[in-house]
């Protein structure tokens, strides 16, 4: 009757293992990003609420972490993989 017990608890364990792997491997799959994106040359200025230039903003690319950082006029180029460029504040 142990023996039994034991058994049923190693077979649920095994079957939780294979599931849990399996949603995994589907979902890293699902999800991964492509890194044969072509990279896009994105150029801007930053400026504040009077138009002058801010120096030394950072521009991120946050999926691939690429980053820039606007010169003395406030222009900054980035070779982005991503539409997603968000301002840091």
């Amino acid at each position: 009757m142990h023996t039994r017990k034991m058994r049923e608890n190693v077979v649920k364990r095994l079957l939780m293992f294979i599931w849990v792997f399996t949603l995994t491997t589907i979902s890293t799959t699902l999800f991964a990003q492509d890194n044969n994106t072509p990279a896009k040359k994105i150029e801007g200025m930053v400026t504040n609420d009077k138009g002058e230039p801010v120096i030394g903003a950072a521009i991120k690319d946050r999926i691939h972490k690429l980053n820039a950082v606007t010169d003395v006029n406030g222009k900054f180029t980035i070779e982005a993989k991503s539409d997603r460029i968000g301002r840091n504040r």
